[in-house]
């Protein structure tokens, strides 16, 4: 509160309104209580008497307003999204960044300049017609939902602010498209895929290139037998959160640890455990340890060069290997192009075809949602043929457990193969899932 002031040109409305001069600056600064608290404005005036009236006339707009049950002071979307992104600043929250870059490209762009007390729902609207244009295509429900999430935290920030009460904040529809499935690999694509994958590393022409090809072959084996989610979850993964003798009723397996990536941004859980039967999960662990070479560290990076280095864009990376072994597409009709994400989707699909787990299950050790296999999955039905867990890892191609063909040991990624004049064959694949199974049953 300002000092006591005498000089009635500077204490206005019985009180109320205040003006005083900042040190070194030649504008009347305007302190108005309203409610109780203080509000300081700059009235950009240097004549006292024009700097009172305009601060007059701001305080009776703004009790005009609280008598109206209306915030005191008109603020901007703008101002509440750069308040809020300076909030973020003092948060551990993961999807941080993800919000700054959708206030950044959806909210400030469209919205930014409309009042927080005035947005209407036909705002929203607007706004979501915007965005379908600006996108030149229809989002998603999962991609609307975030953006609706963003924008909502504005909308609080604003609330706990006082720059707009709760009853103003509109109504967040989601007019996204369903999710689709994404593209997988079919159970007779995925033991041609490795070979392929093992057989393409020699050809590359720089060691970099053979070096990348490797890694990428245990980090695809790894998918395959775990079903993580590629990107944040594996490529933050260090060696301290890998238990390769994790013991459970007798039993050993591989224990990962994810505390990064989707799961923890929407769960606010600390962490989530992956678990695969050891026999056939450690020796690919075991393998890329061996290649990468010792002085190996606790909290040095799994997925990383041997080096130390790290790959900059797996996705890209795996991309082009996908062109040059012509599995690029799958087999769909559009044929749609896959991912490393992929691989999580036939980890999903080979459980709830050959597993005894239930969704719940299923729900839990892969980080997502019961709702969301339902979405995407119930169309394969509820099978009983295979043990729970287990079944995949155990019934996934030999190679795949061996981390490597052949003699179990890595590619020497220092020099280039020389291609002899008769090109050796290629290991024979091992058999199917579904094979196996049926001899099983036999």
């Amino acid at each position: 509160m300002p000092k006591r002031i005498d000089d009635p040109w500077r204490k206005l409305r019985d009180g109320n309104v205040v003006l005083k001069i900042r040190k070194g600056s030649s504008y009347w600064q305007a302190h108005l209580k309203v409610r109780g608290e203080w509000i300081r404005l700059s009235t950009g005036k240097t004549d006292i008497r024009d700097a009172g009236q305009w601060a007059c006339d701001q305080y009776d707009d703004m009790m005009y307003r609280v008598r109206h049950k209306q915030v005191p002071r008109t603020k901007l979307i703008r101002d509440a999204t750069a308040q809020y992104i300076q909030d973020l600043e003092s948060s551990n929250l993961v999807s941080a960044d993800d919000y700054r870059r959708t206030i950044k490209k959806w909210i400030d762009p469209h919205l930014g300049g409309k009042k927080l007390d005035e947005i209407s729902p036909q705002d929203i609207i607007g706004w979501n017609a915007w965005k379908r244009l600006q996108h030149g295509k229809p989002f998603s429900k999962s991609t609307v939902t975030s953006h609706n999430a963003c924008l909502s935290n504005v909308f609080k920030t604003a609330v706990r602010y006082g720059w707009m009460n709760e009853w103003q904040v509109p109504k967040l529809v989601n007019d996204g498209e369903p999710g689709m499935r994404r593209p997988h690999f079919d159970e007779d694509e995925i033991a041609p895929l490795l070979v392929k994958m093992w057989d393409l590393i020699p050809e590359g022409r720089k060691q970099k290139t053979r070096e990348i090809r490797q890694l990428l072959y245990y980090y695809v084996s790894i998918l395959l037998l775990t079903g993580a989610r590629p990107g944040k979850e594996l490529d933050n993964l260090r060696w301290r959160q890998v238990d390769l003798a994790w013991v459970r009723e007798g039993q050993k397996f591989v224990k990962i640890i994810i505390t990064a990536g989707k799961t923890i941004k929407y769960s606010r859980v600390r962490q989530r455990a992956i678990t695969a039967p050891a026999g056939v999960a450690a020796p690919p662990f075991k393998a890329l340890m061996a290649w990468q070479g010792p002085g190996k560290g606790d909290d040095d990076f799994v997925f990383r060069l041997p080096d130390g280095s790290r790959i900059g864009n797996m996705q890209s990376s795996f991309r082009t290997i996908l062109e040059k072994i012509d599995m690029l597409y799958d087999k769909g009709d559009p044929p749609t192009r896959r991912t490393l994400y992929s691989f999580r989707h036939s980890y999903a699909t080979t459980q709830i075809v050959h597993g005894t787990m239930s969704l719940i299950e299923l729900a839990t050790h892969m980080g997502t949602s019961v709702a969301m296999l339902e979405q995407h999955y119930a169309h394969l039905g509820p099978l009983a043929i295979a043990p729970k867990v287990a079944a995949n890892a155990v019934l996934i191609s030999p190679h795949v457990a061996a981390g490597a063909f052949n003699d179990g040991q890595p590619h020497d990624t220092s020099k280039k193969r020389q291609k002899p004049e008769t090109r050796k064959a290629s290991p024979a694949i091992p058999k199917s899932l579904a094979a196996a199974l049926a001899e099983k049953e036999d």
